[in-house]
C-alpha cells in the first residue's frame, strides 16, 4: 500500500539518514529506460545514477500534493546532511541528491521554497551582522531591529517553517537577544489572513456599512426628508470613509495578532532537539492508535545546517521555575486559568475537571517518553505549563542517558515534583490514581513499538546528533532498548514501571540541584 504524504514526512528525516547506507545504482542499466521524459538528459543520467531510496524521496518530494511539506522537510534535510557528513563520499553523495532534486523540483515548489529561503537568510544575515558590530544586548537588539526594518517584505509569501498550510509575509519590529555567547534571538513572523479569514473579514465589513446606511435613511425618511439631499449624501459618504478606515485598522491587528514566535540560533546545532521531538511524534501517533490521547503538545525545530535553525515558542507557556514561585506553583495556576465554576464535594481542588483530566495525561505521557529516551537535565526551566492544563518538556539536549547531573548522583527516571502532585490533590487523589494509570498503560503500549523506535534511533546513528558522537554508539543505543525492559512479561513491565514511579517521587537529589541552577542562572 502506498504511504501518504504525511506518513513519509513522518519519517523522513530517518529515510534521508538511510542514503548513507545505501549503494549508488549502476547508470548504464537504466539507459533509455528513464520516464522521466520531462529532463534534460544530464538530469535523466543523474538521476538514474542514484539509489533506489533516493529515487522514490526524489519522486515523492515532487509529486507530493499541495501544501508540499514533504518537497520542504526533504530539501532542508539533505541540505543539512550535504555539509555535515564527516566521511567525503557521503557528503558528495548527499550533495548529488541535493542537486539532481532542485533539477527536478517542480517550478511551483521552487518558488516557494526560494520565498523560505529569502526569509531564513535575511533574518540570518542580519543576526551574524549585529553579533560581528558587538556591543551590549539592548543595543545589538535595537540594531537587529533596524536592520530586518529596512528589508523589503512587501512581496514575501513564504510557506511557514513548521506548516506549510500556512504562509509568512513579514517580520515584527521587536527583538530580543538572550543572555547567551551565541545571542540567539527571538522575534515574530506575521502570517498570511486566509481566504477564509479575508472573507469573513469583508462580509462583517459590508453587512456593518449596510446596517448603518440603512439607519440613516430610515432617521431621515422619518423626519420626511429626501433621500438625495445633501446631508444624507455627506453623511453616507462619512460612513463610509469610516469603514474603509476602521477596515484597514482592523485588518492590520488581525495581521498582528496572526503572529508566530521564533528563535533563530546561530553557533549552535539543534538537530538532536528536531529528532526528539520527531520520536515524540512517532509514540504520540502509536498511542492515539489505540486511542490513548495523553494531550502531548508538538512544536516546531527546523535545522538548517549543522550549526543554525529555528525553534517555535509554545505560545503561552509558562515555566514550572516560574510558576513555583507562588504559594502553590501549578494548582493556583490552573485554579486561575481553568476555575472550576460550581465546585463539588468530589472536586475540591477549585479547577475544572477537563483541565485535571489534561494535566494527569500530558504527565503521564512525558513521563514515560522522558524515561525511555533517557531525557537528562530536567531542571524546571525545562518542564511548562499551559493555560488549558497540559504539561511539557522542552529543550533536548541531553538524551540517551546523558546528563550533567550525573556527576553529583543519580537522576531519577524522570522529573516529578511536590508541586505536581498536590496539582492533582495528593498521591491519594482520583488525578494521581489516572496519572499512573495513563503512565502505566502508555508504557505497556509503547513497548509493543520497541523495535520501530529503535530502528529510527539506529538510522541516526551516524547523522551526527550530539549523544551519538561517542566510539561506543550500540551503548547508548542498547540504553534505550533496555528502558523497554522487552525480558518482562506485561505484569512485570506494569510493576517495573510502578517502581519507577516511586523512585522519581522520593528522589531528593534533584530539588538541591535545582537550587544551584536557580542561582547560576541569577547570576548570569
Amino acid at each position: 500500500m502506498k504511504s501518504n504524504d504525511q506518513e513519509l514526512e513522518m519519517y523522513l528525516l530517518q529515510l534521508v539518514a538511510a542514503l548513507r547506507y545505501e549503494k549508488k545504482r549502476d547508470r548504464h542499466s537504466s539507459k533509455g529506460s528513464s520516464r522521466h521524459t520531462h529532463l534534460s538528459e544530464a538530469a535523466q543520467l543523474d538521476f538514474a545514477d542514484l539509489s533506489p531510496l533516493a529515487r522514490f524521496l526524489v519522486d515523492r518530494a515532487c509529486t507530493c500534493d499541495a501544501p508540499h511539506g514533504l518537497a520542504f522537510m526533504l530539501y532542508w534535510y539533505l541540505r543539512v546532511e550535504s555539509t555535515s557528513d564527516p566521511m567525503q563520499e557521503n557528503k558528495e553523495m548527499f550533495g548529488e541528491v541535493l542537486s539532481v532534486y532542485m533539477v527536478k523540483m517542480p517550478e511551483q515548489i521552487r518558488f516557494l521554497l526560494d520565498q523560505q529561503k529569502k526569509l531564513i537568510t535575511d533574518v540570518g544575515e542580519a543576526q551574524k551582522k549585529t553579533m560581528n558590530e558587538g556591543g551590549s544586548r539592548d543595543k545589538k537588539q535595537k540594531r537587529m531591529a533596524e536592520i530586518l526594518s529596512n528589508i523589503d517584505f512587501s512581496e514575501l509569501e513564504a510557506p511557514s517553517f513548521f506548516d506549510p498550510t500556512e504562509r509568512l509575509v513579514g517580520v515584527g519590529d521587536k527583538v530580543k537577544m538572550f543572555q547567551s555567547a551565541l545571542c540567539p534571538v527571538a522575534l515574530t513572523v506575521h502570517k498570511k489572513l486566509t481566504e477564509e479569514e479575508e472573507t469573513k473579514l469583508e462580509d462583517d465589513f459590508n453587512a456593518s456599512r449596510r446596517e448603518k446606511m440603512m439607519e440613516v435613511r430610515k432617521k431621515h425618511e422619518k423626519e420626511g426628508g429626501s433621500l438625495m439631499s445633501e446631508k444624507v449624501m455627506i453623511k453616507m459618504d462619512l460612513i463610509e470613509k469610516a469603514s474603509v478606515e476602521r477596515e484597514r485598522l482592523t485588518k492590520e491587528y488581525m495581521e498582528s495578532e496572526k503572529q508566530m514566535k521564533v528563535m533563530f540560533k546561530v553557533g549552535d546545532d539543534v538537530r538532536q532537539d528536531q529528532l526528539v521531538l520527531q520520536l515524540i511524534k512517532v509514540m504520540d501517533e502509536c498511542l492515539k492508535k489505540v486511542g490513548m490521547d495523553l494531550k502531548l503538545t508538538s512544536y516546531g525545530v527546523l535545522a538548517t545546517s549543522t550549526d543554525t535553525g529555528i525553534l517555535e515558542f509554545v505560545s503561552n507557556s509558562n515555566s514550572v521555575e516560574l510558576l513555583d514561585k507562588g504559594a502553590a506553583g501549578i494548582g493556583d495556576y490552573l485554579r486561575e486559568n481553568q476555575p472550576d465554576p460550581i465546585p463539588s464535594p468530589t472536586n475540591k481542588l477549585g479547577i475544572k475537571k477537563e483541565a485535571l483530566d489534561t494535566f494527569s495525561r500530558s504527565l503521564a505521557g512525558y513521563a514515560v517518553i522522558t524515561y525511555l529516551l533517557g531525557v537528562g537535565d530536567r531542571h524546571l526551566g525545562n518542564v511548562m505549563m499551559l493555560p488549558d492544563g497540559r504539561f511539557l518538556h522542552i529543550d533536548f539536549g541531553f538524551i540517551l542517558g546523558d546528563d550533567p547531573k550525573k556527576k553529583f548522583f543519580t537522576p531519577p527516571p524522570f522529573r516529578i515534583t511536590r508541586s505536581m502532585i498536590d496539582a492533582m490533590g495528593g498521591q491519594d487523589s482520583e488525578y494521581f490514581t489516572e496519572f499512573c494509570k495513563h503512565a502505566i498503560g502508555a508504557f505497556l503500549e509503547l513497548r509493543k513499538h520497541a523495535y520501530l523506535i529503535m530502528s529510527l534511533l539506529r538510522l541516526m546513528k551516524d547523522a551526527g546528533i550530539d549523544a551519538l558522537q561517542t566510539e561506543d554508539k550500540e551503548e547508548k543505543l542498547n540504553f534505550v532498548l533496555k528502558r523497554f525492559h522487552l525480558e518482562l512479561d506485561e505484569e512485570e513491565a506494569q510493576s517495573e514501571f510502578m517502581e519507577k514511579i516511586k523512585e522519581s517521587l522520593s528522589h531528593i537529589g534533584v530539588q538541591i540541584l535545582e537550587g544551584f541552577h536557580l542561582l547560576a542562572r541569577l547570576a548570569r
